[in-house]
């Protein structure tokens, strides 16, 4: 999704909660997969440093939820081609915090 992608908005505050297809629904739903999965899963901390990565492959299995288990190994190897990390680099900086 880029910038230049269409947003609306609700009044919270008047106690408008859905306009048409404005909501906070997915984003809510994609909050607690991420909680679900990252910090009470198989992950126990999240620091700053990897954050991108980890919202990255979350939003990729949310894409590709209803594609069947074929479809999904073969998305999920495409997605990993030319993104190798070196083991420094993934734990470089240890002690600059999360």
């Amino acid at each position: 999704m880029g910038l230049d992608t269409d947003h609306e908005s609700v009044s919270h505050s008047v106690g408008k909660y859905v306009r048409e297809m404005a909501h906070t629904n997915g984003m809510e739903w994609f909050r607690a997969m991420l909680e679900r999965g990252g910090c009470q899963g198989v992950y126990h901390h999240i620091g700053a440093k990897h954050l991108d990565r980890y919202l990255g492959e979350c939003a990729g299995c949310r894409d590709i939820r209803e594609a069947d288990t074929m479809e999904q190994m073969e998305a999920v190897v495409t997605r990993m081609i030319g993104k190798r990390i070196m083991y420094q680099e993934l734990v470089g900086n240890a002690g600059a915090g999360p």
